[in-house]
C-alpha cells in the first residue's frame, strides 16, 4: 500500500492551502483517506478546513500537533 502526502510549502506540518505551519497555537489535522490500495495524506489547518466540508464527510481526521506529532 502507498501512501501519497499533501502539504503545505514550508513542509508536512504546514497547511496544504494557507501553508501556515500547524503548532499548538495553530492546530490543524491530518486527514487520511484510502482508495484501493493508495492512502492519502493532507495537512490541514483547523481554519481552512472549516472551509471545505469535504473532509468532515469522506476523511478519518486526526489531530496535528499530537503528543507524538505523529502525522
Amino acid at each position: 500500500m502507498s501512501t501519497n502526502y499533501s502539504y503545505g510549502n514550508k513542509g508536512m506540518t504546514s497547511c496544504k492551502f494557507c501553508n501556515e505551519e500547524l503548532t499548538w497555537e495553530h492546530p490543524g489535522k491530518i486527514a487520511t483517506r484510502k482508495r484501493g490500495d493508495k492512502v492519502y495524506k493532507e495537512t490541514i489547518c483547523n481554519k481552512c478546513l472549516l472551509e471545505d466540508e469535504y473532509y468532515a464527510n469522506d476523511c478519518e481526521l486526526n489531530d496535528y500537533p499530537n503528543e507524538y506529532d505523529i502525522i
